[in-house]
């Protein structure tokens, strides 16, 4: 499994394709005034990757600039898709919760099977100085898992311990 700027690709061993997930995956862009650019939109120069793809079972998941995906492994067909917002971030699978990171600061709690939201967590700001930066926002870490809970970094130097099926905060 590839996922390449216009989706996911399936190849076999020969590098030949076996199915096409179309969908499109762009850096985060930012307005540039808050940035100290001037004005207008620009690409993020830290946020230009692509999320990792997970596997299971029958299922493959991965996240892009439009949200998060499932697709089957079988002939690639969407099985669902969720607006979590610019997502970079690779997703993880804990117990029924599918776990994504997104550059919007929050975390999402999803049921694996449908890609319905069951919790959302927003980050914490920067405080201090500096916190009116908003190059501060955003989960740009890839959450990790200890099979209860999932613990993940955002860009404005947190790290969090949620319980992963409630998306309660440990610490």
């Amino acid at each position: 499994l590839i996922h390449a700027g216009d989706g996911l690709h399936a190849l076999d061993f020969s590098g030949n394709t076996i199915w096409h997930h179309a969908s499109v995956d762009d850096p985060l862009k930012i307005e540039g005034q808050g940035w100290g650019w001037g004005e207008g939109l620009f690409t993020d120069p830290w946020a230009w990757y692509r999320s990792s793809v997970t596997v299971d079972g029958s299922r493959a998941y991965y996240a892009t600039a439009n949200g998060t995906y499932a697709v089957s492994l079988k002939d690639g067909s969407r099985l669902w898709h969720t607006d979590t917002g610019v997502t970079h971030t690779t997703p993880v699978l804990v117990g029924d919760r599918l776990v994504v990171a997104s550059w919007n600061n929050h975390l999402y709690g999803l049921d694996p099977q449908t890609g319905e939201q069951v919790w959302q967590f927003e980050g914490d700001k920067q405080r201090g100085y500096g916190a009116d930066w908003n190059g501060w926002l955003g989960f740009n870490l890839d959450p990790v898992t200890d099979g209860k809970s999932v613990y993940a970094g955002n860009r404005g130097g947190y790290t969090y311990r949620l319980r992963a099926e409630s998306g309660e905060l440990l610490w």
